[in-house]
């Protein structure tokens, strides 16, 4: 009889379990980047556009709201692996309204939504995922529902 660590080295669970772990990057990543833009202040939307979340291989949000249009999208080097995502903006003066000048108080929109998602949210969109892909509801090329 095999015990459970080799049927889990020799089956399918290790593909299920990484495929389950880099959607659910992404879905935390879309979820951090949707809640950013609802957080960002605003005058002519451009800065809220320039909010998106990229990695090696995926990239989505940039541009997707009404408003001003972002020139141009975040920079990344090399990132270590497809689990990895990076969520930010490329706008010079996107720092400022984040952290605040001597003369300009802070208007915080990235870091309250990176926060939001830490510890018992981002564990249930993680579980939620992997449950989803042990299961088989959700069928190869098929598109999970968002909830943004």
């Amino acid at each position: 009889m095999e015990s459970s660590m080799e049927i889990i080295r020799n089956g399918d669970i290790i593909d299920i379990m990484d495929k389950a772990s880099k959607k659910s990057v992404i879905a935390l990543a879309v979820q951090i980047c949707s809640q950013a833009k609802a957080l960002a202040p605003w005058k002519h939307g451009r800065l809220r556009n320039s909010i998106m979340y990229k990695n090696n291989k995926v990239k989505g949000a940039f541009n997707n709201k009404p408003g001003e249009l972002a020139e141009k999208e975040i920079q990344i080097g090399s990132l270590n692996s497809d689990k990895e995502m990076v969520v930010g903006f490329n706008l010079d003066y996107g720092i400022y309204q984040e952290f605040g000048t001597r003369k300009m108080k802070p208007q915080p929109f990235l870091r309250p939504a990176i926060a939001l998602y830490q510890g018992q949210k981002a564990v249930n969109v993680i579980k939620k995922i992997h449950d989803e892909e042990l299961r088989g509801s959700l069928k190869q090329g098929q598109k999970r529902e968002t909830f943004f």
